[in-house]
């Protein structure tokens, strides 16, 4: 995975959990209508055909589905990475991607050179690579 791609795993990680929040509760109202407004109806004709509020929600209800489970998986990636770095990275992974603080209060904050910072960087990015694979 290109590195800007495993960087905005990172940077997305709070904003996909609350967007995963939100998805879950359409679908949870999506299910939550009455019975009624389930069930297929045939709309008459040679061909009865099911109506097409039952087929847009079950389109919904399957699209949000498959949003939700890459959503899960994008979050569950970088809790996994989470418990695998030592403290040092995590804070560097903490900062910068999840807090969204930039590179000079991250490299203040840790008491280190602006150049350690971007070590640390390419050391985090080259675990994540590793760690997230082709994700």
């Amino acid at each position: 995975m290109p590195k800007k791609g495993i960087e905005k795993i990172l940077y997305d990680y709070r904003k996909n959990e609350e967007l995963l929040r939100y998805k879950k509760q359409k679908l949870q109202d999506l299910y939550s209508r009455p019975a009624g407004d389930w069930l297929i109806k045939p709309t008459g004709g040679p061909r009865a055909m099911p109506d097409v509020a039952v087929a847009d929600k079950a389109e919904l209800a399957t699209k949000l589905n498959a949003e939700i489970a890459e959503l899960e998986e994008k979050i569950a990636l970088v809790e996994a990475l989470k418990a695998a770095l030592d403290d040092d990275l995590l804070k560097v992974l903490q900062m910068r991607y999840i807090q969204h603080k930039p590179w000079q209060d991250v490299a203040i904050e840790l008491a280190i050179t602006m150049r350690h910072a971007m070590n640390k960087r390419k050391d985090l990015l080259e675990i994540a690579r590793e760690f997230l694979g082709d994700a």
